[in-house]
């Protein structure tokens, strides 16, 4: 990848939403059910996430931190931002009154996409009716590189939100990104706001699946 400033690097081809899911469920039997949904979208693997923010104060929350930052403070000093809450990790560094869902299988799941990759195909975000303002906040995606300067981009919710989509507590974008062992994902989570996301996974380049099944084209010379 090829990390220039302010931007994040986009060396792969060009998808559809619908593309990006007709190559996951070629892929999709890789997937723990335990941890990924298989059963909604028409097949495709979902994760979600659910935050409840009563703290008092808007929150800064590392949704997925690469499966290489342990802390708060390591995402703060490498990355320079001001994050408060690190979601996988909610029992040691979320503050109190930051409810969140799923902490454990985040945990597992940014394991598994730290070693295999998967494109993101569609990202619902849907809040509580009392604070459809908290849609006014972007989705930052951060590159994260030991070796070259921190890309970063802000996807904004409502501008880039499906036209088709009429909820207004609701937005369903295609974020251009994928989750792996080099990308972040943050949000601004305001005080009193109920944020539900469902992550719908596209391509998921897992070649341990791929081996138990024998296309890797490697298991003949074992």
């Amino acid at each position: 990848m090829n990390y220039g400033k302010n931007k994040i690097s986009r060396n792969y081809d060009s998808r559809s939403a619908e593309q990006e899911i007709q190559g996951e469920q070629r892929y999709r039997r890789g997937f723990d059910g335990n941890i990924l949904s298989l059963a909604s979208r028409g097949g495709s693997a979902t994760f979600s996430q659910r935050i409840v923010n009563n703290t008092g104060d808007t929150q800064r929350v590392a949704l997925f931190t690469a499966d290489v930052f342990t802390s708060v403070d390591e995402l703060n000093a490498v990355l320079g931002e001001n994050i408060t809450a690190m979601y996988s990790d909610s029992e040691r560094t979320t503050p109190a009154d930051l409810v969140v869902t799923n902490a454990i299988k985040t945990r597992v799941a940014e394991r598994h996409f730290s070693k295999n990759p998967s494109r993101i195909a569609r990202l619902e975000v849907t809040v509580d009716a009392e604070h459809q303002s908290q849609l006014n906040n972007p989705l930052t995606i951060r590159s994260y590189s030991p070796t070259r300067n921190a890309g970063s981009v802000d996807r904004n919710l409502q501008v880039e939100a499906r036209p088709t989509n009429p909820q207004a507590n609701k937005v369903v974008l295609n974020p251009d990104s994928q989750i792996d062992d080099q990308t972040v994902y943050i949000m601004d989570i305001i005080d009193g706001a109920t944020v539900n996301l469902t992550y719908v996974l596209g391509t998921n380049l897992n070649l341990a699946a791929k081996l138990f099944k024998g296309t890797a084209g490697i298991d003949q010379e074992l």
